[in-house]
């Protein structure tokens, strides 16, 4: 069977220290995931069911954001940014990301939005635990999103 006869979600490596991580959870889950490059040409990512941004060590702004190749925000399937991922995301959709003073680590209270209807958060509670670590924040989405989800110190910690 080759890559192509295969369903599999793509796993797009900010450099992060989960990305591997991310690919053995959701084979784990009885699905196929590969491990990709951010510089890696659309082309190659045709048969993707979805794609997963992972987080990374960097901000997304300036020299310091992870060179990438912006058709990957235009896929035709799901995308789910984590992380860097999430922040990409809105930066360059046009939402509003910042520098936060002191970073947010560790474990945090989630609060979601009420009314949240997403596939990906069914079964979390309104009020969770979550490990959070980055120094850049989401504050507005970018249009036609909305916030799902927040953090004390993230008004936009998921959004859809």
């Amino acid at each position: 069977m080759t890559l192509a006869q295969r369903d599999y979600i793509a796993v797009i490596d900010f450099g992060g220290q989960y990305a591997h991580l991310i690919a053995k959870r959701i084979r784990h889950a009885g699905v196929y995931a590969l491990v990709f490059a951010p510089l890696t040409p659309l082309a190659e990512l045709a048969d993707a069911k979805g794609v997963v941004l992972s987080g990374g060590p960097r901000s997304v702004f300036g020299e310091e954001a992870v060179p990438f190749n912006p058709a990957l925000l235009e896929v035709e399937v799901p995308l789910l940014g984590l992380c860097y991922g999430h922040q990409l995301v809105a930066h360059h959709l046009g939402g509003k990301v910042n520098l936060l003073e002191h970073g947010e680590y560790g474990k945090t209270p989630l609060t979601l939005a009420p009314d949240t209807e997403s596939p990906l958060l069914e079964g979390v509670e309104a009020e969770s635990e979550v490990w959070m670590s980055h120094g850049d924040t989401v504050l507005a989405p970018p249009p036609g999103f909305r916030v799902l989800g927040r953090t004390p110190l993230c008004p936009v910690a998921a959004m859809g």
